[in-house]
């Protein structure tokens, strides 16, 4: 009896393993059909939890593996059954079960499907306002994005609401015709965007603003700076306006009141307007004396100023030889050299007067020559008047000379020779100011 029993048991264990076998070998089965039919070996789906909600197979069935089981045939023809249940969406997430497959997610999966197909969402008009003038024109440009915000590829229709106000082009170019407000439209299927036109009729431009420049100014005393005037309309457009310039104070500096070429004539402050009936615009100029040029120690600047003695007028280009370095003065009558070793300098002054400048026109005589020495112990401005050579023959140089440093005061010095048709006369001053050029070190 218990050898009957024992008999029993075996068989069961035997029957229960062949089942799980050919179990086994039914799922083994199915996925090599499943990854034959659409090529799906080794990807994501090559795995029993296409249809098994365990991964490893057997058990419980997930929506795509209970809609497998469902066909009659799943057992003697697996293909067929497959291509039976394409068009379902066993997990009802909106995709088709051969739509899954082929972005090769799962079909039984409702979280698991494939990303929404860009669909066009939004249609964005730049600029999105914009105010015209009669016959003015304004490019629109068109932007389309999808449900996700990433730049959609469209073609655009575009259209005015008021095609009384203003036109637009195919490719989105506006023309005002009149005064109004317009909507300008682009659309593309379904989906547009817009833009509003204002269009209206300007008043006649008028002075409003009138610009000096430059609006500061710093100048030595004989020193000149040209100014110009920008005048602009209502609408910030350049218009014709004829403007008068005058200075605030004549004594620090006069302007040309057409040229707008200021002079300066003594240190001090003053304003420049440029005037055209009620509207004005204005600089600052500032006259002073030139700032020295630290020089290294042991040395000095050394600053000469030539003057016609008749006129009173700069001397331009008047070769001024100091230690047998020659410059020429600027326009102002200066001439600076830097670095000067402190201590006694010998200089010469000489004036070509075959060509003359404009400042010395109306003197057509020659000028004689002037020499003598300074002794340098800081930064010094030396002042020299260039005497008229009259044609007589026994003439003499008359040569005269003021200079004073940053620390030591008015110094007075002459290197005089007169004759008996000129009256010697020594000039000096407690302040000298000119624009001076920029010179090369000595």
């Amino acid at each position: 009896m218990a050898k009957i029993k024992y008999a029993v048991v075996g068989i069961l264990l035997i029957a229960v393993a062949l089942t799980t076998i050919q179990a086994a070998t039914a799922i083994t089965d199915y996925k090599n059909e499943f990854n034959t039919k659409y090529g799906t070996s080794g990807t994501r789906l090559d795995t029993c939890g296409l249809c098994h909600v365990n991964p490893a197979g057997g058990g419980s069935r997930t929506s795509y593996g209970q809609a497998f089981r469902n066909q009659s045939m799943h057992s003697s023809d697996p293909a067929q059954a497959f291509a039976n249940i394409e068009a379902l969406d066993s997990d009802g997430d909106g995709y088709s079960n051969i739509a899954e497959i082929l972005a090769r997610t799962f079909p039984g999966n409702a979280s698991d499907h494939p990303a929404p197909a860009p669909v066009l969402t939004t249609i964005t008009v730049t600029p999105a306002t914009k105010s015209l003038t009669i016959g003015g024109t304004q490019q629109f440009t068109a932007a389309a994005k999808d449900q996700n915000g990433n730049p959609f590829s469209t073609t655009f229709t575009w259209s005015s609401s008021n095609t009384t106000v203003g036109t637009v082009s195919s490719t989105g170019l506006f023309t005002a015709d009149v005064n109004g407000i317009a909507t300008v439209t682009a659309n593309s299927g379904s989906v547009n965007g817009t833009a509003t036109v204002t269009v209206i009729m300007l008043s006649p431009p008028v002075l409003t603003t009138i610009t000096v420049t430059p609006s500061t100014a710093s100048l030595a005393i004989n020193g000149t700076q040209t100014f110009t005037a920008t005048t602009l309309d209502q609408y910030g457009n350049p218009i014709n306006a004829t403007v008068t310039w005058s200075s605030s104070n004549t004594t620090v500096g006069t302007i040309n009141n057409s040229t707008g070429q200021f002079k300066a004539l003594a240190n001090g402050t003053t304003t420049i307007t440029a005037t055209h009936g009620s509207i004005n615009g204005s600089a600052t100029v500032t006259v002073g004396a030139p700032a020295s040029i630290p020089s290294p120690a042991g040395t000095a600047q050394v600053t000469f100023t030539i003057i016609d003695n008749k006129t009173g007028k700069p001397v331009r280009e008047a070769e001024v030889t100091l230690d047998g370095v020659t410059k020429e003065t600027n326009r102002t009558g200066q001439v600076t050299f830097n670095n000067v070793s402190t201590g006694n300098h010998s200089y010469t002054v000489a004036r070509e007067d075959d060509d003359h400048d404009d400042d010395n026109d109306d003197d057509e005589s020659e000028h004689n020559q002037i020499s003598g020495t300074i002794n340098v112990t800081g930064n010094v401005v030396i002042q020299l008047q260039l005497t008229h050579n009259e044609g007589h023959a026994n003439g003499h140089d008359n040569n005269h000379g003021n200079h004073y440093g940053d620390h030591h005061g008015l110094k007075r010095g002459h290197d005089d020779k007169c004759d008996h048709d000129h009256k010697c006369e020594s000039r000096t001053t407690d302040h000298h100011d000119d624009d001076e050029e920029e010179d090369d070190d000595s």
